[in-house]
């Protein structure tokens, strides 16, 4: 089925270029299309090393719930990464920080952002300063022994989003592992789980006369289904959302 959370926009609040030891803040936009049984989880992770992951922080880690239906704003604050943390062959360059969100412990959205950390060794850029790149090992060493000398500055042109498939209404399953697009020259309708599969071999063929219409209806709600689930990875458009709704108010009658 389609999200039931879309992040519509993630803008970053307050000077940027900053110093490297100020606090993030994002202000985000997001709507939700259906109650929720839990929360939101949203964390912000900095990415220490690019060639170790044991090097990530994860800056702020919060819960935002309940969540009304419609669209929702709220600022998102993290502090600075822990510049000591940080190896020093790292610490000025480009990394990454990153924003996701999850929902009944499944990650469902990631607003990736690259991040540039220079060294200003007079003023900052706000007053006109320009950066400098060491040319040496002990002028590496000298601009990052302290962070009070490195700004940064979060590409906010080029954010990376990725999308992840759930479960949006199993009760705490685990994040689908298998893929809902239809092998390679099948039809959507031709997939369907193996154990609907063995139940139909096993009804009489005499029963099966008798229920053709109930087949052919069956057949055009599982034709329904597929057409959602094919049009789940393209961020949930507008149609998707309508027939997921008339779907789940179906089966609600029933």
């Amino acid at each position: 089925m389609a999200a039931l959370v879309d992040v519509v926009e993630v803008k970053v609040v307050g000077a940027n270029p900053a110093p490297f030891t100020a606090g993030f803040q994002f202000e985000i936009t997001f709507e939700c299309l259906e109650e929720l049984r839990e929360d939101l989880e949203w964390k912000i992770v900095y990415v220490g090393s690019a060639g170790d992951e044991s090097k990530d922080q994860t800056l702020e880690e919060v819960m935002v719930g309940p969540v009304p239906v419609g669209t929702s704003k709220f600022v998102l604050e993290a502090p600075a990464p822990a510049w000591d943390a940080i190896p020093q062959a790292d610490r000025l360059g480009v990394t990454v920080l990153s924003i996701s969100c999850a929902y009944d412990a499944q990650p469902f959205v990631s607003v990736g952002y690259y991040v540039n950390n220079e060294f200003y060794p007079e003023a900052g850029p706000a007053a006109g300063g320009a950066p400098a790149v060491p040319e040496s090992p002990e002028e590496l060493a000298r601009a990052v022994a302290d962070a009070a000398r490195v700004f940064r500055n979060v590409c906010v042109d080029e954010p990376r989003v990725t999308r992840y498939t759930i479960k949006w209404q199993g009760k705490s399953e685990p994040p689908e592992t298998t893929t809902v697009t239809p092998p390679s020259g099948a039809d959507a309708a031709d997939v369907q789980p193996a154990a609907a599969a063995e139940d139909d071999a096993d009804e009489p063929e005499d029963d099966a006369a008798g229920d053709d219409d109930e087949e052919e209806e069956e057949d055009g709600e599982d034709d329904d289904e597929d057409d959602d689930m094919g049009g789940e990875g393209f961020g949930g458009g507008g149609d998707v959302m309508e027939e997921d709704d008339e779907e789940e108010d179906d089966e609600d009658g029933v």
